[in-house]
């Protein structure tokens, strides 16, 4: 917890209103169970914190082949804690990559998680490259966010193939920030 009221601290000092917690790694063996239960009870106890400070925790997916053992390696694990908590200081972060590389499709993701979700993050799958460069509707689910009435912020993670002209001709110049 020391690193999460570090986090805090610095967040209440920059002015941050969203802050990425990591659920991390579970030790060989380890009970899954057990872990979501430890990652519950010690959200619930520094909930209050952010609530009453205006910061928005974000509990985001990770795959498991990028990080072996990762607890909420699904946009619906990430859910599940989101939803136990069920405070709207606690949210999570939607990743089209990681949502891909374990099979799953973001689009129907972002649709049955969309009133826990706050920002999204986009890149290609396989390789975690810009949009159009692996197999991913990287389009499609950006139209989506619009149909849904998505009001959150789009990072764009990824790992640039090329200049960065080349990795953004994928979006219009108009509707880069």
């Amino acid at each position: 917890m020391p690193r999460l009221q570090e986090a805090f601290a610095n967040a209440k000092r920059y002015g941050t209103q969203q802050l990425n917690v990591l659920a991390g790694i579970l030790p060989t063996g380890a009970d899954r169970l057990a872990a979501f239960a430890t990652g519950l009870k010690n959200l619930r106890r520094v909930e209050p914190l952010f609530t009453e400070a205006g910061i928005t925790l974000l509990l985001e997916n990770i795959n498991t082949i990028d990080m072996p053992g990762y607890l909420l390696d699904t946009p619906t694990r990430a859910a599940e804690l989101v939803v136990a908590i069920d405070s709207p200081s606690i949210q999570m972060q939607l990743d089209q990559c990681p949502a891909g590389m374990m099979k799953l499709d973001a689009r129907a993701e972002r649709k049955a998680h969309r009133d826990r979700i706050r920002p999204v993050q986009t890149a290609d799958v396989p390789g975690r490259h810009q949009p159009g460069t692996g197999a991913r509707p990287t389009q499609e689910f950006l139209s989506d966010l619009d149909v849904l009435g998505f009001g959150g912020a789009v990072g764009l993670e990824y790992k640039q193939q090329g200049i960065i002209e080349e990795c953004l001709a994928w979006l219009p110049r108009e509707a880069r920030g």
